[in-house]
């Protein structure tokens, strides 16, 4: 078996019995037939790293663990990979044609964007995860674990490439989600575009944006705790289908929620923690690195902070091998 088909099918597998997970069934691995594959775990390889058997002590409350090791950069000069963004490019248009606060003659170049936000998987296995996220979307509009539902227009699940390196995870919608159905489009949203774009030289829809909480909390309040409880599941069968690279906690609650800590954000800034993304280190499974920064609502009353998010987003640039001044879109 040549190894780029190796890739493919262990991928492939993986999707597949995630699937069977968001379907419900609780025995896994599932036998399909063909699906059976017998790989060494430096064969599946995602990002220049093996996903498989990659093992990491995940944050416990008030000890998480900490660590430098930073995630490859990015070949940019692979025409192999080229052809293939491209190809999951045109067959994944963005869900929002105008992302709120961005500016249509001034966008960053698609290309230099998929580059660094995108992993470049066979478009075969992207629409395998679309379409679980899909179906967990749709399970969503069932879910009735906490009494938010009965206070909130709609569940808001979460939006962006199915295929990107990094997930943006805020704590809760606002209203103007709570109408929308889509997370980050009030003026958080335009401040979080400008920092994807502006910023960082991506466009808004190559990376993945969603909230720990799926429905709307009254008045914009923070969610409780035993609401957050309720919506964890939800949030790491998300992060398990995408399996990103890096994961940026939008601050406090996002924090807390994806590193099991009690820490405050202050001390927990300017690091990179592992993190399973199953949501538990004793499931194992795929490894995230998890960096924090401040939720964009909160540079909006505290603008003073913005420099320090900028720092956060220089330190995640890195990670991601992303130039510190990204290119002008191109005319």
């Amino acid at each position: 078996m040549e190894r780029a088909e190796a890739q493919t099918r262990c991928r492939t597998l993986r999707l597949l019995l995630e699937s069977d997970r968001l379907l419900g069934l609780k025995e896994w691995p599932i036998d399909r037939p063909g699906s059976t594959v017998t790989l060494s775990s430096d064969t599946c390889e995602h990002g220049g790293a093996s996903t498989v058997g990659k093992r990491a002590s995940r944050a416990s409350a008030g000890q998480t663990s900490r660590d430098s090791v930073e995630i490859s950069s990015r070949r940019v000069d692979d025409p192999e990979l080229t052809e293939r963004l491209k190809a999951v490019i045109r067959e994944f248009p963005p869900e929002l044609d105008e992302p709120p606060g961005a500016n249509p003659e001034h966008r960053p170049d698609v290309i230099f964007s998929a580059r660094y936000a995108l992993k470049g998987t066979p478009v075969e296995v992207v629409k395998l995860k679309a379409d679980a996220l899909a179906q967990q979307a749709e399970q969503l509009k069932e879910c009735k674990r906490c009494g938010l539902y009965k206070v909130s227009t709609q569940p808001v699940f979460g939006i962006g490439h199915p295929d990107t390196r990094i997930v943006f995870v805020g704590e809760a919608p606002g209203a103007q989600e709570d109408r929308m159905g889509y997370p980050f489009v009030g003026r958080a949203g335009v401040l979080l575009t400008a920092m994807v774009e502006k910023g960082m030289g991506l466009r808004r829809e190559h990376v993945y944006i969603c909230n720990v909480v799926k429905h709307r909390p009254p008045e914009n309040r923070t969610p409780a705790t035993d609401e957050m409880a309720a919506c964890q599941d939800h949030l790491w069968l998300q992060l398990s289908v995408l399996e990103p690279e890096i994961i940026v906690a939008l601050g406090a609650p996002a924090m807390q929620t994806l590193l099991s800590t009690k820490s405050s954000l202050g001390k927990m800034r300017g690091q990179a923690f592992d993190i399973h993304l199953s949501g538990s280190d004793l499931a194992g499974g795929p490894v995230a690195k998890c960096a924090v920064t401040y939720h964009p609502a909160y540079l909006l009353r505290n603008p003073g902070d913005k420099s320090k998010a900028w720092d956060d987003l220089k330190r995640i640039m890195a990670m991601l091998g992303i130039p510190a001044r990204a290119p002008k879109a191109q005319d």
